[in-house]
């Protein structure tokens, strides 16, 4: 789901036994109060599926989904371009 990869559409849902680390959580809502769409890097633990041929996986019919079975880490994206090589490069 990075930038890099527009095309490949992940489906995502909590798996049973979910859970979350309190201030990942707290800044997830923080971040997408005024914005649900707003860009979070997040870093979870779960499950990887590929659909096999003929499946697919939510309402956007994808080809992989991810059962998140933890949220680890949460923290507001980088600009689009403006990552620490980027501004190592003068690029703004």
């Amino acid at each position: 789901m990075d930038r890099s990869c527009p095309l490949i559409e992940v489906n995502l849902r909590e798996g049973s036994g979910y859970k979350a680390n309190k201030q990942a959580s707290a800044v997830m809502r923080s971040l997408t109060k005024k914005d649900q769409f707003q860009p979070v890097d997040v870093v979870l633990r779960g499950i990887l599926h590929v659909a096999h041929k003929g499946q697919c996986f939510g309402e956007m019919c994808a080809a992989y989904q991810i059962e998140i079975t933890e949220l680890m880490t949460a923290r507001p994206a980088p600009p689009e371009g403006g990552g620490a090589a980027s501004r190592e490069k003068g690029v703004k």
